[in-house]
């Protein structure tokens, strides 16, 4: 059996989610929709401009899914200039289900982000 966590097949690619264009956000419609039953789109609308990631998996140019990450640097209780991970939504096609894919693309997405500049 293959190794679960083996991303040789997908392509990856990661951009600020104001550089997505209109392919991008009909992939992410429909991927939303695939994964939630009552998808709510202005959510979606509505993360897509507080959060600063989005990362995608194809394979074969078939979209696999997509996460929203950022970083930010905050003053927590006791805690003063704390580097935070916000991990968005993430959406993976059921036939991409069970095979890290979630875990990937919020990394990628996170680690793109950086710390926010203060």
């Amino acid at each position: 059996m293959a190794d679960p966590r083996d991303f040789s097949d997908f392509e990856f690619r990661t951009i600020t989610c104001a550089a997505i264009d209109d392919g991008d956000r009909a992939a992410m419609h429909a991927l939303f929709d695939a994964a939630y039953r009552d998808a709510n789109h202005a959510y979606l609308e509505k993360s897509l401009t507080r959060i600063r990631y989005a990362a995608f998996a194809t394979e074969a140019g078939r979209p696999a899914g997509f996460a929203l990450a950022d970083m930010r640097v905050l003053d927590l209780p006791r805690l003063p200039a704390t580097t935070v991970v916000l991990a968005g939504m993430c959406c993976i096609d059921a036939a991409y289900r069970r095979r890290g894919l979630f875990a990937q693309l919020e990394r990628l997405a996170a680690m793109a982000a950086g710390p926010a500049p203060v």
